[in-house]
């Protein structure tokens, strides 16, 4: 099926995944921006996932899904009552080609994935594991003929990072070092980099460089880590402070499952 741009006026992008599977679709939405600029354009993912589409200039509203707390059904009723004109599945797994089916969008783009083909009615192969996640993600808009105008990661910024971080680094007096950032975080067990590794990295790396080093958690698990890193190479390591709970969002009464900005 071919893409009418002159009747596309809402358009919702899915994609579930991590918070850097979530920033490596970010480059779609410039680009959808640029060639709908009239388009209302709305984001679905998982609640974990959220705060990485926090101020997107390119979004209107960004929604959320919880399979541990939130209903299917109702997720199902209040997707289709959005009256989407394009829905692009960049997921593609069978809970996602669904929403997408029975949101009764005009046009629907998803991946041929076995199973899954059903659900949309403009189609690409999948490139996964042959090109970068976010040509991958470009493809759909490519099989579309949306012109690709930025390949740009977006990750917001405001005043209140730009505080916190000037005054954990005057606090720790890092202003005038070279510092080196180093992330704990990852979502399976076969992406961690193990807590003796580190503590060799940065020994190896302290014996070229003059450095300190910044250790980051997303949980108390990873900040376990941080703290045992800590103990390893005290006077080589800060750790960020814990910030998980300090989050500012609400649920829309319509959408329950969701947030808006």
């Amino acid at each position: 099926m071919k893409l009418d741009k002159d009747k596309v006026k809402k358009i919702l992008v899915i994609k579930f995944g991590g918070i850097g599977d979530i920033l490596l679709s970010t480059p779609v939405l410039p680009n959808l921006k640029n060639y709908f600029p009239e388009a209302e354009i709305n984001f679905l993912t998982v609640r974990h996932s959220r705060d990485i589409l926090i101020d997107n200039p390119y979004l209107s509203r960004a929604f959320t899904y919880d399979r541990t707390e939130d209903k299917s059904w109702c997720l199902l009723k209040n997707i289709r009552s959005q009256k989407y004109d394009l829905v692009i599945d960049l997921y593609c797994n069978p809970r996602t080609a669904l929403i997408t089916f029975v949101s009764g969008a005009r046009y629907r783009f998803g991946y041929t994935f076995r199973g899954r083909k059903y659900a949309y009615n403009i189609k690409a192969e999948g490139r996964g594991g042959k090109v970068h996640i976010v040509e991958f993600n470009l493809d759909a808009l490519r099989q579309m003929d949306i012109p690709i105008t930025s390949k740009e990661l977006y990750l917001s910024t405001n005043i209140v990072h730009k505080e916190f971080s000037d005054d954990f680094f005057n606090k720790n007096n890092l202003n005038s070092e070279f510092v080196i950032g180093i992330s704990l975080t990852g979502g399976w067990e076969a992406k961690r980099y193990k807590v003796p590794d580190y503590i060799d990295l940065i020994k190896r790396i302290s014996s070229v460089y003059d450095a300190k080093f910044l250790l980051f958690g997303g949980n108390e698990r990873e900040l376990a880590d941080c703290n045992s890193i800590k103990e390893a190479v005290p006077d080589r390591t800060f750790i960020s402070p814990f910030q998980s709970d300090k989050i500012s969002c609400f649920h829309d009464k319509q959408m329950q499952y969701g947030y808006r900005k």
